[in-house]
Order: structure tokens, then C-alpha cells, then sequence
């Protein structure tokens, strides 16, 4: 099988994999120019936690080479300190901070 790649960098079009007769599309690619997790979050995640406020679920995979980081990104390395903690943890506080600002005062 051969895998053809259409699409590298930090750009906002519409990407595929195609192998053998499957086609993959994704959002965006991320190269290893090491962008902060906040960028990650901004452009993929953030809309996501918006929509759970609209009923909608939503997933968050981070796919890629052993090594690449993925761990870290995602967050599972957070230690409670500063703003590098990952997008679990932004995800988490964005969460709690909107349902802390929307629940009706008691």
C-alpha cells in the first residue's frame, strides 16, 4: 500500500491521507516547530469545549511518532504550576471556569 500525503505544515485547507482505497481528512497538521499547546488548544480544542455548552460531545486525539511529544501536549505531564500544562488541564479549567460564570448565583 502506498500512502500519499497532501498537506504538511501549519495550514488551514482541507487535508488527506489516502491509503489503498481508504481517504483520512484532518484539520490540521503540526510540524516540529514545537508550538506552544496554547496554539493547539486556540485552533482545534477551544471550539470543541464551546460546543459541549451547545450539547455536542467531542473527542481529542493526539496521533503520532513515538517521541513526538503527544504526552506532553495533551497535558498528563501537569504539575499544577504556570501555563504549560497541557490541554487537559486547559480543558478542565476552561470547563469549570464557564460553568462558574453561567450557574445562577445562590
Amino acid at each position: 500500500m502506498e500512502s500519499r500525503i497532501l498537506g504538511v505544515g501549519y495550514l488551514r485547507f482541507d487535508l488527506f491521507v489516502q491509503i489503498g482505497t481508504h481517504t483520512f481528512t484532518y484539520d490540521y497538521v503540526y510540524g516540529s516547530t514545537a508550538l506552544p499547546s496554547s496554539s493547539v488548544y486556540d485552533d482545534c480544542v477551544s471550539p470543541l469545549v464551546d460546543a459541549l455548552f451547545h450539547g455536542y460531545n467531542a473527542t481529542v486525539i493526539a496521533c503520532g511518532q513515538t517521541g513526538s511529544r503527544k504526552t506532553y501536549t495533551m497535558g498528563t505531564n501537569y504539575s499544577g504550576e504556570g501555563s504549560t500544562g497541557g490541554i487537559i488541564p486547559k480543558v478542565m479549567e476552561t470547563i469549570f471556569k464557564r460553568v462558574e460564570t453561567t450557574a445562577p448565583l445562590t
